[in-house]
């Protein structure tokens, strides 16, 4: 049994709805920020195997309150795996607020030049070793130049996530006041569902890493023809972010995510996960701050 989060990047959420049910593995999908819920679907299946999340989630950058959530699993022997791709260890370190296993995406910010396919899983030793050992059997042991490359990034890793923190809090709030504008996805600021998770568990500063989401305007509906058009036009309008689906890397990565993530999903299914046809996903590189707000305020000129 394992019990995760609804907003989380497709593919993990595809693999635990579509291909653990086949092995016998039942999935609970609770909100982030519901301990009560953790509790009563724990309880509703006589205990659970793992507790599994992103923190900040993707793409609406929900943050979960890490050690309320290990007090619960510890209390019911339930192991715990936190993802924290979207801050890096610069910003937040789940193992020191007792999570057993935390997990990066090494092709985002670990490397962070948009060259890398690679991941890394650290956390308790005896389950390290367990999971060592089952992947020389599945395979996926990263190339020699692979992680190469990954060590040459970690050694800017904290020069980088500086920029990438200051240019995300920086975009946020210049986006929560802009009339084209509907709703801003960033824990840095105060109309954030998480925003007291944010204050009590990372650093002063607004260290949340360099992805924000935001969702436009358009005429009002967020999942008319007209919005969807108009967050299209929008990307469009930028000219220093890549239009693409990865983030991370030193150079800005923009994607309207109904049509990267989800274009084979109907409406009714995007409704419930919150996918709007507005929704915009902007991973800040590391680009000057002042010519990054600059680029984005252009591109809204176009909406």
């Amino acid at each position: 049994h394992i019990i995760t989060t609804p907003d989380c990047s497709r593919r993990p959420r595809q693999f635990v709805a579509t291909v653990l049910p086949k092995m016998g593995i039942r999935m609970s999908v609770i909100d982030p920020a519901d301990t009560a819920a953790l509790e009563a679907a724990i309880a509703s299946h006589n205990g659970a195997d793992l507790y599994f999340s992103e923190s900040p989630t993707n793409p609406l950058i929900r943050l979960v309150d890490v050690p309320a959530v290990v007090a619960i699993c510890r209390k019911h022997s339930v192991l715990t795996c936190i993802d924290t791709t979207f801050t890096t260890p610069i910003n937040y370190t789940p193992v020191t607020r007792g999570v057993d296993l935390v997990l990066h995406s090494g092709t985002k910010y670990l490397a962070g030049h948009n060259d890398v396919l690679c991941g890394a899983l650290a956390g308790r030793a005896d389950l390290i070793a367990k999971i060592r050992a089952l992947q020389g059997v599945l395979g996926g042991v990263v190339d020699p130049h692979a992680a190469y490359l990954l060590l040459r990034g970690l050694k800017t890793l904290h020069l980088r996530v500086a920029q990438h923190n200051a240019n995300a809090t920086a975009l946020a709030k210049f986006l929560s006041t802009h009339p084209k504008i509907a709703k801003v996805h960033h824990p840095s600021l105060h109309s954030h569902p998480d925003r007291a998770v944010a204050l009590a568990e990372y650093a002063p500063g607004d260290a949340f890493g360099g992805v924000l989401s935001f969702e436009l305007l358009g005429d009002g509906d967020a999942w008319s023809t007209e919005t969807f058009e108009a967050a299209g036009r929008f990307v469009d309008g930028l000219t220093l972010a890549y239009i693409g689906p990865s983030l991370g890397g030193v150079e800005s990565i923009v994607e309207q995510v109904c049509i990267m993530g989800y274009f084979d999903q109907p409406l009714s299914i995007r409704k419930g996960l919150g996918i709007s046809n507005g929704l915009v996903r902007l991973s800040c590189g590391v680009e000057d701050t002042d010519d990054l707000v600059k680029d984005v305020a252009r591109a809204l000129e176009n909406v």
